[in-house]
């Protein structure tokens, strides 16, 4: 879960809620965790993939000698 802080202090010019003003309880902007977030995601992916391609190797092996 993701827990938001808004910092007013860093952002009192503006009068609405603006992202690149927002950070989380680590001291990352918005941006910043929604990227690392996608990163995580595209490695996550590739990892199930790889995953995957090796469980399905042994039958591709054993169908091509019968």
């Amino acid at each position: 879960m993701n827990v938001w802080i808004y910092r007013p202090d860093i952002e009192a010019a503006a009068c609405r809620l603006n992202r690149h003003f927002v950070y989380d309880g680590r001291g990352q902007t918005y941006f910043e965790a929604c990227e690392q977030r996608a990163r995580r995601q595209r490695i996550r992916a590739e990892l199930c993939e790889r995953e995957r391609r090796r469980k399905l190797r042994p039958r591709l092996i054993e169908a091509a000698y019968v």
